[in-house]
Formats: structure tokens, sequence, C-alpha cells
């Protein structure tokens, strides 16, 4: 179902150091992550915006989406969300960001991150050993001007603008009933990593 005036950044633009390779073009399910991690989005999400490097070489993309350049992107997925939202402008809605490499993420995760949105200026899910995942999250779009001031004072980190905004935090109960087995969260940053989230994909094919 698609979310009536919704918009998500997925962001791409990372440099993807530890994983040896552009993690956007990795194979998942016969095409790639972000392509994989598009349609997810665009099954619930109105208009989806992904935000990459500057020079960055994107794999084929099977849904219409929009495509926002950052020369800054590689430096941090600030830059990247500061791109997205001034693109946006206001909204009334909140924007729900995330990465490209997230294999296990689901509509119905999305959407009860929409339903649970109120007046705060964030909302981001923890895992079950009380990580929080702020590139799985949702924002508002009045958020912008503080994403740039904490960028101008090079602080780059997602921690640092967090810590200025009124932010909900989801304890991993919450999301039971949307991800039963706790996996939505689950990101992949290395070669092992990657490799794990295949061994679990095949296990969830053959049960």
């Amino acid at each position: 179902m698609i979310i009536p005036k919704s918009r998500s950044l997925l962001l791409c633009g990372g440099k993807s150091s530890r994983m040896g390779v552009d993690k956007a073009k990795l194979p998942w399910q016969k095409t790639t992550l972000l392509n994989h991690t598009l349609g997810i989005h665009k099954r619930c999400i109105e208009e989806v915006l992904i935000v990459c490097a500057e020079n960055q070489d994107l794999p084929a993309l099977s849904y219409s989406a929009t495509i926002l350049r950052d020369r800054d992107c590689a430096q941090g997925p600030i830059e990247g969300i500061i791109t997205g939202l001034k693109y946006i402008g206001a909204s009334e809605l909140p924007v729900f960001v995330s990465s490209c490499d997230l294999p296990f993420l689901t509509e119905r995760w999305i959407e009860s991150l929409y339903s649970m949105f109120d007046s705060q200026d964030a909302l981001i899910p923890k895992d079950e050993n009380g990580n929080i995942h702020p590139l799985c999250g949702l924002y508002s779009t009045s958020t912008v001007e503080i994403f740039i001031q904490c960028k101008e004072n090079q602080q780059r980190k997602l921690q640092r603008v967090l810590d200025r905004l009124k932010v909900r935090y989801l304890e991993a109960n919450e999301m039971q009933a949307v991800d039963p087995s706790r996996k939505v969260l689950t990101n992949m940053n290395t070669p092992f990593d990657y490799q794990n989230a295949l061994n679990q994909d095949q296990l969830a094919y053959l049960d």
C-alpha cells in the first residue's frame, strides 16, 4: 500500500571502504542490493529519491526514482540527508531515510514506522542489543537546519544530530509484530556481513 504524500531517501553514496566494493552493486536475489531495496521503498512510498555520489556509477534500476547527486556524499550520511531534505522542502509527513544495505527491510516495517510517528523530530529504531539505527528511520523535514548546523560545525556523526533533536527511540520489542525474526535492521559493512546475510536469506528460502 502506497502511503499518500510519503517520500524516502535511499542513501547509497558511501565509500564502502570496509566492503571493498560498491555495496549498491552487490548481487542480491537475482538483482542488485540497491535495486532490491529500491523495490521495497517503491511498494509503499510515493516518491523515492536515491542520493548518490557525484560521479557514482549506479547499477541499472528496475523502478523509477529521482536521482540526486552530491559531491560531498562520500563524507558521510549527513551530507546525503541534507541534499535530500533540501530537495524535498517542507512536507506534512516525515521522510523515511535508509541506507541501501538493508536486505531484510520490509514494507510492513516502513508502514509501521509511519503509524507510530507523532510530533517528534525523528523516530529511530533500536535493535535487540540496544544499538540505534538512524539509517532506517523517519525524520521531519524541519530537521534540515540542525543537520546543516552540525555540518558547518564539523559534527558529521549522526549521533551529534540526534542529540539536538526530539527523538523517539523504538525498542526492538515494539516492532516484534512486523519483524519477528528481528532481521530488518541487519546491515552489511564487510564481506563477512554480506556472506552472513546471504546465508540467512538462503535459510529463509529453504524454510
